[in-house]
């Protein structure tokens, strides 16, 4: 993903806000009235519920068919704030003739801030758009709720199990989305946009499928103080119909960061990620800004999945901005098929004061489109590197600068250690086994060469064509690295 995403993401939102302004405006849902201390729903009307009374309001029926109209915005609207909806275990799902466009709960007053807003303890099936939409929310809190199946099939909006938009001081705990199959330019588990100080923890996102889009399991978006802890990104999966309308790319990814900063990771991971024809990643940051990622685990990530035997490039954990630490993470099995961006890596980097400590990559490859282990890589082709730079032909970007390497090991790489692009950085107690290259060191204006299509986001671009290339030179410096002692013996690599 690239900066523009952010562009895309927030006006998707806001067209969406729009378009439940003007169905609020023209179609408005039955209202809930409130009985006693607690309030019991035991059925949806076809229109949906308006909730504009605060109190408690209960889920008190096992699973509750809602039917809605072709207008109706939610089963459960929230206008005001002090609301809390316990489902006590119970659930929600679209009947016979389900609506792709519709949310389970949508939380948004049109005029303020929805303060203190509670949903807990139940499931929301097969709903359209989302599971949970909040516009606009001070301290909510969503807890235990699983989102199992959304049926959104166009392209201009971003469905996503769980979204928040305009969002401050909210808490998302023990939730799942699971058993999603979508097709949209972009859809997300938990989706985050233009929010600050939020936790999410202890969530899941499952069993996830974008059919001709972007799949991502926590995408933030230009969102800010975010802590999330022990969460989970498995089995997502994208796939690409060649569909003009798919033009934002199909990048498979378990966390992403865009345009987000203060932001810290501890023991989350990322697992069975299968890209068909752009990037895959365990977690991609393009870019962020003051961010630790503490005990981030990704393994079995692969891209170039699809019938084209080849995507843009894989990663466990890739990073671009400033200020960032990885501590203490790990990435095994790794593998890029014939990628256009000439690699797959354990970990990259690109901006300014990033640093690595105490991490791993191990078993990270390059396939040929047979699926097998490049057995000789060259400077023309790729490699599956353990450590080294983070390429976008599109991005304007800085060199490599002040990137550190701290007792870092690369296991079963085919290189080690990519010094491509860095200046004034450092590898220090940096070691390799069972990698045939240590390190690759190239001089300044060294070139490699890139390749985009369609597919793999290439603007301007249509299904079918054969897409271009670019040409990238080498902006290191290494008079201004610090390698280790055994390094300067020069490159350890096969022959320019």
């Amino acid at each position: 993903m690239n900066n523009e995403t952010s562009v895309i993401v927030k006006q998707a939102a806001e067209v969406e806000v729009e378009r439940i302004k003007q169905q609020l405006a023209t179609n408005t849902p039955e209202s809930l009235t409130k009985t006693g201390t607690e309030t019991s729903i035991t059925e949806i009307p076809a229109s949906g519920y308006i909730i504009d009374q605060p109190g408690k309001y209960v889920l008190e029926k096992s699973c509750i068919s809602w039917n809605p109209t072709p207008e109706a915005i939610a089963a459960i609207v929230i206008l005001c704030s002090d609301v809390e909806i316990d489902f006590k275990g119970n659930g929600i799902s679209q009947g016979a003739n389900p609506r792709p466009t519709v949310h389970g709960v949508a939380i948004l007053n049109l005029e303020k801030t929805c303060s203190n807003v509670s949903i807990k303890n139940g499931t929301l099936f097969a709903m359209g758009l989302s599971g949970i939409w909040a516009v606009n929310t001070e301290n909510l809190s969503i807890t235990g709720m699983k989102v199992e199946g959304l049926i959104y099939s166009g392209y201009e909006q971003l469905p996503a199990a769980f979204s928040l938009f305009m969002c401050n001081s909210y808490h998302v705990k023990q939730c799942t989305a699971t058993f999603i199959s979508v097709t949209a330019k972009m859809a997300g588990g938990f989706m985050v946009i233009a929010s600050k100080k939020g936790t999410l923890t202890q969530c899941t996102v499952e069993n996830f499928t974008n059919n001709d889009g972007v799949a991502c399991g926590f995408p933030y978006v230009e969102s800010e103080g975010i802590t999330t802890e022990h969460c989970t990104a498995r089995s997502l999966t994208t796939y690409s119909a060649n569909n003009v309308k798919s033009d934002f790319g199909h990048t498979c990814i378990g966390y992403m960061v865009t345009d987000c900063k203060n932001l810290t990771y501890n023991h989350c991971s990322a697992h069975h990620m299968h890209g068909c024809c752009d990037d895959c990643h365990g977690m991609s940051m393009w870019p962020g800004q003051n961010v630790q990622i503490t005990n981030f685990r990704a393994h079995d990530v692969h891209d170039g999945l699809g019938p084209q035997k080849t995507g843009a490039k894989a990663t466990g954990i890739e990073v671009a901005g400033t200020n960032v630490t990885v501590k203490d993470c790990e990435v095994n099995n790794i593998t890029a098929i014939v990628p256009q961006f000439r690699q797959a890596a354990g970990f990259s980097a690109c901006g300014t004061n990033i640093t690595f400590i105490n991490c791993m990559a191990r078993g990270v490859k390059v396939l040929d489109a047979e699926g097998n282990p490049s057995t000789v890589p060259d400077h023309g082709t790729a490699y599956g590197t353990g450590y080294g730079w983070a390429p976008d032909p599109r991005i304007k970007k800085p060199a490599a600068t002040d990137i550190n390497y701290f007792n870092c090991l690369a296991d079963d790489c085919q290189l080690g250690f990519d010094t491509w692009d860095h200046q004034q950085s450092r590898w220090e107690q940096v070691r390799t086994l069972n990698t045939p290259i240590t390190h690759l060191i190239q001089p300044t204006g060294s070139e490699r060469v890139l390749s985009q299509n369609f597919c793999s986001e290439l603007a301007n671009s249509f299904p079918g064509e054969p897409g271009t290339t670019y040409i990238v030179k080498n902006v290191i410096d290494s008079t201004t690295n610090q390698y280790p002692s055994d390094w300067t013996s020069g490159v350890q690599s096969p022959t320019d």
